[in-house]
Order: C-alpha cells, then sequence, then structure tokens
C-alpha cells in the first residue's frame, strides 16, 4: 500500500527543507499568485499590498520547517500568514478587515448587451447589500470559498475554525443572502416601473 499522495507544494516544501533551492524557487512562485491576489482583495493600496505580501514570504520562508503538510496544505497554511497579516495591517491602520465587493465579481467580460450589463450589474449590486449584512467571518468564508476557490479544510485552515464549522457558516450564510435578495426580490415586484 502506498502513503499518501503530496500536493505539488508539499513535495516542493519537501525538497526545500533539504536545500533545493531550485524546489525552493518553485515554491515561492507557486504560491506568489494566491497570495498576491487574497491580499490584493483586502488592502487597498499598492504599496501595503506589496509590503503585506513581502511579510508574508518572509515569514513563510522563516517557518519551513514548521509547516505540517498532514495537517493542511501549503497553500492554506500560507494563506493563513497573509490573513494574520493583513488583520495586523488593519488594525494598525484602525480600520476593521473587510472584504471587498470585487471579490465576488470576478467574471470576465462575455460579450453581454448593454442591458444584460446593466441587469447584471444590479444583480452585483443587490449581492453586494446582502453580503455586507453578513458578519465578518460569514464574508470571508464565502470570499475563500468562491472569490479563491479553497476548500472547506482549506477555509478552515486560514480561519483556524473546524471543516465543519465552515461548512455549516458557508451553509448558513447562504441560506442568510438567498433569504435577503428573495425580499429585496419580493420588494421590488411591488414597485410599478412605469413613469
Amino acid at each position: 500500500m502506498f502513503g499518501p499522495v503530496l500536493d505539488p507544494d508539499a513535495r516542493r516544501l519537501a525538497r526545500a527543507r533539504r536545500g533545493d533551492r531550485v524546489a525552493l524557487r518553485a515554491l515561492c512562485e507557486g504560491l506568489y499568485p494566491w497570495i498576491e491576489g487574497y491580499v490584493a482583495r483586502r488592502v487597498d493600496t499598492s504599496a501595503d499590498r506589496d509590503d503585506v505580501v513581502a511579510a508574508c514570504f518572509e515569514r513563510l520562508l522563516g517557518n519551513l520547517d514548521r509547516i505540517d503538510p498532514a495537517k493542511g496544505s501549503v497553500r492554506g497554511y500560507a494563506l493563513a500568514i497573509a490573513r494574520n497579516l493583513i488583520v495586523d495591517h488593519h488594525r494598525a491602520r484602525r480600520r476593521t478587515a473587510h472584504v471587498a465587493p470585487e471579490t465576488f465579481d470576478a467574471r470576465a467580460d462575455d460579450g453581454r448587451g448593454p442591458e444584460d450589463l446593466l441587469l447584471a450589474r444590479s444583480a452585483d449590486r443587490a449581492l453586494a447589500e446582502a453580503v455586507s449584512h453578513l458578519s465578518a467571518t460569514d464574508r470571508e468564508v464565502l470570499a475563500l470559498t468562491y472569490g479563491e476557490g479553497l476548500s472547506a479544510p482549506e477555509v478552515a485552515q486560514v480561519l483556524d475554525l473546524d471543516p465543519a464549522a465552515v461548512r455549516k457558516r458557508l451553509s448558513r450564510a447562504r441560506k442568510r443572502l438567498r433569504t435577503k435578495l428573495a425580499a429585496e426580490k419580493g420588494a421590488l415586484s411591488h414597485v410599478d416601473p412605469t413613469p
């Protein structure tokens, strides 16, 4: 019987720990788009984003021996570091961390006409409004799941939660969004659109 299959990041990590500089570079290059994208959606200025990303890699590289791929993915570990640094960044500026509405609008232009785009933007605004009524943790669970494409165990690793708690929060957040959006749709159906 073979042992568990390691993800590419875990294999690169193992080689980097043994001094393989090519593996270390590949590990960093593989993690960079995830970390940079995660930070970009949560930190306002490009200079601050660069600082947070650099600090994340500094901390990650200083703790290579502490990463245990058996406890979670290397990517999840790196994003947990990024999340903590973002919280520190916002705390230092006396602001609360938030999930930007753009996190939920990662669609590419698909060639739709102006009317369709206007309707889509209206739906986006309604979704952003509904999301704003969720708790910060629920917004973060949604953003990590849908914006970053992470699995429940990876979201749990980033947020230091149990995977079952993440699945429950995700289910409840979806239900709250459906309820809020249905209520708004119902309220709008009573408005006469004619002047």
